[in-house]
């Protein structure tokens, strides 16, 4: 039986220890991970896979089963029909009878029901192999409320590196040293108003003469 407060409790607790890293991929690897093992018991998940697309294609990125070498960089169409619906809907539980299921292609992946939803404006897939016990309304409304906290928690990594760029661009302007000026002692600082990395200012100087100085 799905309890609610349980489920918002281990998500709580999975999302709270995310650990950023440059690569996207990478923390929504340990993401599938974590949640094929946190809710294996409640939505009956039994395995995990995260494509990434590039192209027409989604490539199989990483699943949280091992992989036969015939998978090895495996991809699979963005035309593919559950892919587009996928794309289309968000949040989807794909069964054989799921209108353009390849039975071929999904023996390779040995994953004949799976649910499965889109992040980032569909640049990354995860899906997840069910077993038969899987409900499917509290399992669908369980992934619903994970993609969108996935999706909020990736836009705000974003957010939070451009930031980051943008203060690496704007110290980069900055001198490095203030000048030597007979007569003066020189000193400089500039710091972002409240709690903002970034600011709107800069300063600089400009060697003008022997005795001129522009600040």
């Amino acid at each position: 039986m799905f309890n609610n407060k349980a489920f918002y409790r281990k998500l709580d607790g999975l999302l709270g220890n995310l650990s950023e890293t440059k690569r996207p991929h990478h923390t929504l690897a340990r993401v599938v991970y974590q949640i094929v093992e946190s809710f294996r018991e409640d939505l009956g998940t039994i395995s995990g896979r995260l494509y990434q697309r590039e192209a027409d294609s989604y490539y199989l990125r990483h699943s949280t089963t091992t992989l036969g070498q015939d998978l090895e960089g495996f991809s699979i169409s963005a035309d593919y029909p559950p892919v587009q619906a996928i794309l289309e809907e968000r949040t989807v539980a794909i069964h054989e009878d799921f209108p353009g299921y390849s039975v071929e292609l999904e023996q390779r992946l040995d994953s004949r029901n799976y649910a499965a939803f889109a992040l980032s404006d569909g640049r990354f897939l995860i899906s997840f192999a069910l077993g038969n016990e899987a409900e499917e309304d509290a399992l669908l409304f369980a992934l619903g409320v994970i993609r969108h906290s996935l999706s909020l928690h990736l836009r705000q990594a974003s957010i939070e590196a451009e930031i980051d760029e943008a203060e690496a661009i704007q110290l980069s302007l900055l001198p490095r040293h203030p000048p030597a000026f007979e007569g003066f002692d020189i000193a400089a600082r500039t710091r972002a108003a409240e709690a903002a990395e970034v600011g709107g200012d800069i300063h600089d100087f400009l060697h003008l003469g022997e005795d001129a100085l522009g600040i």
